[in-house]
């Protein structure tokens, strides 16, 4: 009997993921992906129920986030066998640290395809309208740059509607599928 091995990752990477794990060598890996909090949607739920159905489904898991991982790995590795993989940056999935750095200080605002695909609703939590987020991103933000993994197909149409939403420049930086699990 072979070992299932679950990989959990934020929702707005399943794309990403599903790729990887439909490559060779992955077959004994499955995909679990953490919704978005409902009353934060620009968060990832990992809460103790995410957590506990994760845990009943599999006999190792691999938890990978960002901020949005406040579980301990401690707690889950002792009692479920998981190993949790945290990064101080979710977009450091596409991108090198060297890169995002880069960017963010010239003021760049810097969107996954992922997040792309619900950006109303984030604008929306936010409590801003048009005006209100123009004005916002404004004060900090020079260009809105999507690190394009390529996997989603509308992400350049999105980007634009986003960016012509804020009234700022746009660029695209495909970074292609640098996102890698290293098997062991």
């Amino acid at each position: 009997m072979s070992i299932k091995i679950t990989v959990a990752i934020c929702n707005e990477y399943k794309l990403e993921l599903k790729l990887i794990l439909s490559q060779e060598g992955f077959e004994n890996f499955t995909a679990f992906y953490a919704p978005a909090k409902q009353n934060a949607p620009t968060t990832c739920d990992y809460s103790e129920k995410f957590m506990n159905n994760l845990m009943q489904q599999c006999q190792t898991s691999h938890i990978i986030g960002g901020s949005c991982l406040s579980i301990t790995n401690k707690k889950y590795k002792k009692n479920h066998g998981a190993d949790l993989h945290k990064v101080s940056h979710c977009h450091y999935f596409l991108a090198s640290k060297a890169i995002v750095e880069n960017l963010q200080s010239q003021g760049a605002y810097l969107v996954s395809p992922g997040w792309l695909n619900s950006w109303k609703k984030k604008i929306n939590f936010w409590g801003f309208d048009q005006q209100t987020a123009q004005e916002f991103f404004s004060e900090t933000t020079s260009k809105i740059v999507l690190l394009d993994s390529g996997v989603y197909e509308n992400s350049g149409e999105n980007l634009k509607t986003f960016a012509e939403f804020l009234n700022l420049p746009f660029e695209i930086l495909y970074v292609g599928q640098l996102f890698s699990l290293k098997k062991s």
